[in-house]
Formats: C-alpha cells, sequence, structure tokens
C-alpha cells in the first residue's frame, strides 16, 4: 500500500501565501495574452476577410485557439486566487 501525500483540494485550504504565489504570475501570463490578442485579432481578422480561408489560416487561428484556451485558464486561476484572498483578507 502506497503512501500518498495529502493534498489541498480546494482554493480555500491553500495558505495565503502559496496564493499570492500563484496568483500573481497567472495574472501576469493572462494579462499578456489579452495584451497579445488584442493586437494580433484585428490583423488576424482582416488577413482572413481579406484572403478568404486557407490552410496557413486555419492553421493560425488553431493556434490561436490554443493560445486563448491557456489565457483563459491563467485568468480562471488568477480570479480564483483574488476571490479567495479578498474573503480572508478584506472581509
Amino acid at each position: 500500500m502506497a503512501i500518498e501525500a495529502k493534498r489541498p483540494n480546494k482554493f480555500e485550504l491553500i495558505p495565503s501565501a502559496f496564493l499570492v504565489l500563484l496568483g500573481g504570475p497567472t495574472f501576469l501570463i493572462a494579462a499578456y495574452f489579452g495584451w497579445f490578442f488584442s493586437t494580433t485579432m484585428p490583423g488576424f481578422a482582416a488577413e482572413l476577410s481579406q484572403q478568404g480561408p486557407s490552410v496557413p489560416m486555419v492553421v493560425a487561428g488553431l493556434e490561436l485557439l490554443a493560445q486563448a484556451a491557456v489565457a483563459w485558464i491563467n485568468a480562471c486561476i488568477a480570479a480564483r486566487c483574488h476571490a479567495v484572498l479578498y474573503e480572508r483578507w478584506f472581509k
């Protein structure tokens, strides 16, 4: 029988210092992707409407979709860390 380490399975059980260390970088990653999409998507949409769908445009669209998923996951983690820390420190 293997001994397994008990890990917190809820954000509420994680110490505040670790939430800060987790939430800070994930917020910065989400903010970077927000900036990236705000500068990239208008040009991508213009090129797509000008050229029409092609294999390189579909590949680029799939890459942007994958990056959007990474940004969304990081934003959700940052928002959850913020919510838990706000509950602990300001309420």
